[in-house]
């Protein structure tokens, strides 16, 4: 499950339970998000073939939305296919 408080476009809180993974993430506008009460931090990736894109498109997303932002999967993923080929 996950769980996000907006105001005016600004994510001020977010929630994800994940009990099959074991797992509760917290965000706060201005704190630390948190994984089971240890800090986030970000792996170094180099390249963006090494990183994971995750996208969740649900039914209230605007087709031109979601539109924009499949174009920007593929875009990410061509970059990854050009860079393995070229290795």
């Amino acid at each position: 499950m996950t769980v996000a408080y907006e105001v005016d476009g600004i994510i001020e809180l977010g929630l994800i339970n994940a009990p099959k993974a074991g797992l509760i993430a917290r965000y706060r506008r201005g704190a630390v998000a948190d994984i089971d009460g240890v800090p986030a931090r970000v792996k170094p990736t180099a390249s963006l073939a090494d990183a994971v894109i995750s996208v969740c498109l649900t039914s209230h997303f605007e087709p031109d939305l979601v539109r924009r932002t499949v174009a920007s999967v593929q875009r990410a993923r061509d970059r990854r296919d050009d860079r393995q080929v070229k290795r």
